[in-house]
């Protein structure tokens, strides 16, 4: 079963949402966007692993995912990527 078939109980029968090709690995459940409704979550950390596990360097992983994912829109089923701190300090 991928991440996203074990996603797929937490979705309304006609939520449309998007996923993106390649990374349902990378997904970690489902978030809300008012008023457009569930949206698949993403771990950025795990986009970038599948990126360089697929040949890219870490640099050249990092610009593909901040141009062509971070910064992709695809409607109100656009999916979140979720950015997880590395600093321990105050947010």
């Amino acid at each position: 079963m991928t991440r996203l078939e074990s996603v797929q109980h937490l979705l309304d029968e006609d939520s449309e949402v998007v996923a993106i090709d390649g990374f349902d690995d990378a997904i970690i459940g489902v978030g809300f966007k008012h008023p457009a409704g569930p949206v698949l979550v993403y771990d950025r950390a795990k986009i970038l692993d599948i990126l360089i596990r697929s040949g890219m360097d870490a640099e050249s992983a990092e610009d593909f995912c901040g141009y062509n994912i971070d910064c992709a829109a695809y409607g109100d089923g656009t999916p979140i990527i979720l950015h997880r701190g590395t600093d321990a300090g105050p947010a």
